[in-house]
């Protein structure tokens, strides 16, 4: 079993807002409630319609899906579980006073 250390600053939801998911609103709540541009946000989600749609408004889409194939002009990233999705996105840093790494999602 592998062990993930990660450091959870905020959670942020579609209920903040009282908006259906997905929308616009709701994304560009996160957008500010994070300070960060659209583009810099990823969406991780195992629902295929979810993910085309954020896709479709320029947010990152990761799709969590075992085996699944979409057409190339859908710009939406697979990912067979969390683990790869932690492999391939993760960074490394060290903070000061910790010791060693520390992994950032």
């Amino acid at each position: 079993m592998e062990i993930i250390d990660t450091f959870v600053q905020d959670v942020i939801t579609s209920e903040d807002t009282n908006k259906y998911f997905p929308s616009k609103e709701v994304l560009m709540f996160i957008s500010r409630k994070a300070n960060s541009p659209l583009g810099s946000i990823a969406f991780i989600t195992p629902h295929i319609d979810y993910a085309i749609i954020i896709s479709n408004m320029g947010v990152r889409a990761i799709l969590i899906r075992n085996s699944i194939s979409l057409p190339k002009d859908i710009k939406v990233e697979i990912r067979k579980n969390l683990i790869e999705l932690v492999e391939i996105t993760a960074q490394h840093k060290v903070e000061s006073g910790m010791g060693d790494s520390a992994l950032r999602c």
